[in-house]
C-alpha cells in the first residue's frame, strides 16, 4: 500500500499489541497501513486542519477501515 520508503519503515517499529496515535495523520496513508497490517486493532488519526481532515476521513472509508481508525 505505501509507496513511502520513511513511512513504510516506521512500520517495522509498531508491534501487534501497540496502540497507536497518529497525530498530523494528513492524508492517513501511515495509520491505514498499519492497521492494514494489524487488522484487529483499534487506532486514533488526527488532523487539526478541515480539508486535510476530510482526506483522512475519505481515505479510510475507501479502504475500509471505518471500525479500526477513529478521526
Amino acid at each position: 500500500m505505501l509507496n513511502s520508503k520513511r513511512l513504510l519503515e516506521i512500520t517495522k517499529f509498531i508491534d501487534e499489541e501497540d496502540f497507536v496515535a497518529d497525530i498530523g495523520a494528513d492524508h492517513g496513508k501511515l495509520i491505514i497501513e498499519i492497521a492494514n497490517k494489524y487488522k484487529n486493532n483499534k487506532y486514533l488519526a488526527v488532523e487539526n486542519k478541515i480539508g486535510p481532515f476530510n482526506n483522512l476521513k475519505n481515505s479510510v472509508e475507501n479502504y475500509n477501515f471505518n471500525k479500526n481508525i477513529e478521526c
